[in-house]
């Protein structure tokens, strides 16, 4: 297989390689300059060196060729002009405990060795004497805190050692004489206290002791060595705990070319430190403790190209101190208190590319020397005390890509302030005072494929109608309440917009027909109510609509025919009433539709089933009280199921969610496939005879009812004679419920100050509450055709007769409760009918008599008087 050579990772054929390698990603990654340019110049020459590292492929093979990979080692073989490399990659325990002459090779080789414990190991004399074919040697993660004196002993031939993550390194004086050969020597994170003694190195390009703990340098303590290395262009030094730099680098390396020391502690320099560095191309000392400079510091560094002094506390810059960077090309001064002196010292830095003035107290722009910096490609001008732009600040800056200005105090922008950036790419105005823009401000700005405006008090959509490129528009956290037809006019390529935290009211029909290609918009945080129908029409390449936290109320047929959407953000708005497909037709990519925290009552049908990429449907926090299984029905190609969040929601827990209660407890047919966020939480909040927010799981089936009215069509023919053998509708002023399967029917009119029923009862009653009424007299015809009546509560009603053979057709009747009543007697008639009995209550009665065959008819019962 096809393979680029591993060895070009960690070895540069050229020195600009190095700074490929360790300048620019520290330089990345530093605190100090996060969201910065610094490194864009060093970026175009990286892009050409690692064409040089990487400009052929070579063929991987197996090791097997050659020897057998060791166990716990890989191995691979890559081809190269020169011949074959072996890479060998270990992972062991210990270095103490492997044996290292079983890694020999006949070829050229890399080893790249990982400790796995964290225990203390030891790097012992001629532990690696026989791997006499590695030029590059890597030590990662090995807790060993000492180099003993021939500990490198065998490696003759290496010319690449990089250790990372020793503990407490240190390193005999001597340890380095075993490697004569070797290039780049690399010891980061590994505790090293000193600069050690490079006795042999002779032949040493590279250096690098990042994040360690050195703590000063001098000439007493830098580089012993044999001989100046002549050889040695690079040093790195980032992130130790130096406080001073005594040291006269050409002493020892006369022909360094990158310098870097950011991220110390550094008070003090010495003006001797960079005498007679005339190759000298990149000096980092940002992020030190500096406050004075010596004036003649850079006066022999007559090929500087980037010089980083920020952020730093200095405050003042020597007159003639830029005086050698007639070749500059890159000046980071952000975060320094030079204040507005500093433009006298830009005066002659004609050939710089890259500015940052960040933070160093700016109140103006000097106009001159802007006119000077015709090779301006990225300035940095952001955190300052800028309150204007004048017209023509920047007419020279014909080469300018990156304009930062955010976080000044500007108020006023001059009709033409702009005039010249015919290449401007990004232009930034976050945060300042703006509240109004010449309709001209941007006009002469083509080539702007970014620009952010947010962050002031604009109360209208600035005029863009020239900007043709712009590709992505920042205007949040503004006053801006109204779009029309021509706000994105002359912007087809925008792509992205971000209008969140303004004061909008509504997206009227067409408002983005001027850009066709939107993919991103991003509304939260208005007071958008309407969104007319036709708003997103032919927006066919919308991917994002980001629309949480507004006032929206009706969202139907607005998000319909957008085949290229996929994530719908509408969650804490207004949006009320069910949820059909008329809110989602034909937007068959979408993937997550969010909606949570309205006041959604219902879903209708299957608004979900023909989006086949779906993944998220989020409707927490709704009024949403009840669910079928169809209701979130997804598309069968939708692999995997979707993700449904129902949380918070009011459910009541009646015969329509029956189902959710046997899903939960006994997986069914109805439940395969369905994948429900927290399904065991969701909560009762109304239910028959159930405690609100008690668990769903938790509920009774049996209490999982309905109520209705007259619920009959399609049972059979119903009617209201005493003859109706199917009598449905509920009395007045009663509740009645039943299951989903139209079973296990409830009649409740208790309480209700009934004297007489005269209401035909329904036949599907189970259980029927009569109970706290005045009826004094009990007549058959109250309980005709209630065949399948089991539980009869009469008592508190005051009744004080019961006709004969008035339960006689109840045959299915089991509990009778006749108790707290004004009964005098229980004749042989009373209990006629009632085979199935299993409890009677009598008790609180005034019964004087009981007929000795009372109870002869009833095999199982339990009286209570």
């Amino acid at each position: 297989m096809s393979k680029t050579t591993i060895i070009s990772v960690f070895r540069s054929h050229t020195d600009e390689g190095f700074v490929v390698h360790e300048l620019v990603p520290r330089l990345e990654k530093k605190e100090g300059y996060k969201g910065k340019q610094l490194t864009i110049e060093m970026q175009k020459k990286m892009k050409n060196w690692i064409v040089l590292l990487l400009i052929y492929s070579t063929r991987s093979q197996d090791f097997n060729n050659y020897n057998a990979c060791p166990y716990p080692c890989e191995c691979y073989v890559t081809y190269t002009a020169n011949g074959p490399i072996v890479h060998v990659f270990c992972t062991i325990s210990k270095l103490s405990n492997f044996d290292f002459s079983r890694l020999e090779t006949n070829v050229t080789s890399v080893l790249h060795i990982t400790c796995e414990s964290l225990l203390h190991t030891h790097l012992h004399d001629r532990i690696f004497q026989h791997l006499y074919s590695f030029n590059a040697f890597e030590l990662s993660d090995c807790s060993f805190d000492y180099i003993h004196e021939h500990a490198l002993y065998g490696l003759r031939n290496l010319r690449e050692l990089n250790i990372n993550m020793a503990r407490n390194l240190s390193i005999h004086d001597k340890a380095f004489v075993d490697t004569p050969n070797l290039r780049r020597l690399v010891i980061t994170d590994s505790g090293v206290t000193r600069f050690p003694p490079l006795y042999g190195l002779d032949k040493i390009q590279f250096i690098n002791f990042t994040n360690n703990f050195i703590s000063d340098i001098s000439n007493d303590n830098f580089l012993q060595c044999d001989e100046k290395l002549t050889d040695l262009f690079v040093v790195i030094l980032n992130n130790n705990r130096i406080h001073s730099i005594n040291v006269t680098f050409s002493r020892f390396t006369p022909n360094l070319k990158y310098l870097s020391i950011g991220d110390n502690m550094v008070s003090h320099i010495s003006s001797q430190s960079l005498r007679n560095l005339t190759d000298l191309e990149f000096l980092d000392l940002s992020g030190n403790y500096l406050s004075e400079l010596p004036s003649n510091l850079l006066k022999d560094n007559i090929n500087i190209k980037v010089v980083g002094l920020g952020p730093n506390p200095i405050s003042e810059i020597n007159d003639g101190f830029f005086h050698s960077g007639k070749q500059m090309e890159a000046l980071i001064l952000d975060s320094t208190r030079v204040g507005d002196p500093i433009w006298n010292h830009l005066y002659d830095l004609t050939t710089i590319h890259e500015l940052q003035l960040g933070n160093c107290s700016l109140t103006y722009i000097n106009t001159t020397v802007m006119g000077r910096l015709g090779r301006l490609q990225h300035l940095d001008l952001t955190r300052n005390n800028l309150t204007k732009i004048l017209n023509n600040t920047f007419i020279n800056q014909v080469n300018l890509v990156t304009l930062l200005l955010s976080r000044n105090k500007i108020s006023y922008i001059e009709s033409i302030a702009f005039q010249g950036l015919r290449l401007i790419n990004k232009l930034d105005l976050t945060g300042n005072h703006l509240k109004t823009l010449h309709p001209l401000t941007f006009n002469s700005m083509p080539g702007t494929t970014l620009l952010n405006i947010s962050y002031n008090q604009l109360n209208h959509f600035p005029d863009l109608h020239n900007l043709k490129k712009l590709f992505v528009l920042d205007i949040r956290h503004n006053r801006i309440s109204t779009l029309d037809n021509a706000s994105f006019a002359g912007t087809p390529n925008l792509a992205g917009i971000n209008l969140s935290w303004n004061k909008l009211t509504a997206l009227r029909r067409n408002v983005f027909q001027n850009s066709p290609s939107l993919k991103l918009l991003q509304a939260s945080n208005n007071d958008i109510e309407v969104i007319e129908v036709g708003a997103f029409k032919h927006m066919s390449e919308l991917k994002w609509a980001l629309l949480n936290h507004n006032n929206i109320k009706d969202i139907a047929y607005v998000f319909t025919d957008m085949p290229s959407l996929i994530q719908l953000e509408l969650g804490y708005n207004k949006i009320d009433g069910p949820i059909h497909v008329g809110h989602f037709y034909n937007s068959f990519a979408l993937q997550q539709i969010i909606l949570n925290n309205n006041y959604v009552t219902s879903i209708v049908g299957t608004p979900f089933s023909k989006f086949p990429h779906l993944e998220i449907v989020d409707l927490r926090y709704n009024n949403i009280s009840s669910l079928q299984p169809y209701n979130i029905k997804f598309s069968p190609l939708t692999t995997p199921p979707p993700v449904f969040y129902f949380r918070g929601n009011r459910f009541n827990c009646d015969c329509h969610l029956s189902w959710m209660r046997q899903c939960l407890n006994r997986w069914t047919d109805s439940c395969k496939g369905l994948e429900i966020d927290e399904f065991e939480f969701l909560l009762c909040y109304n239910g028959y005879k159930i405690r609100k927010f008690s668990l769903i799981k938790n509920a009774q089936l049996e209490n999982m009812l309905c109520e209705f009215e007259d619920p009959c069509v399609g049972i059979c023919v119903c009617c209201q004679s005493l003859s109706c053998n199917c009598r449905m509708a509920c009395p007045t002023n009663c509740t009645c419920l039943m299951s989903f399967n139209h079973q296990n029917g409830i009649v409740d009119c208790s309480n209700k100050h009934i004297n007489n029923v005269t209401e035909n009862i329904p036949t599907i009653a189970e259980t029927f509450y009569l109970d706290g009424n005045d009826l004094v007299y009990i007549t058959s015809s109250i309980f005709s055709g209630l065949y399948q009546l089991k539980t009869l509560y009469l008592n508190r009603s005051g009744i004080a007769m019961v006709q004969t053979n008035a339960f006689v057709n109840l045959t299915k009747l089991e509990n009778l409760y006749l108790n707290e009543n004004s009964l005098s007697c229980v004749d042989v008639e009373l209990l006629n009918g009632l085979v199935s009995l299993k409890f009677l209550q009598l008790e609180h009665n005034r019964i004087a008599f009981i007929a000795d065959d009372a109870f002869k008819r009833i095999k199982i019962w339990k009286l209570c008087d």
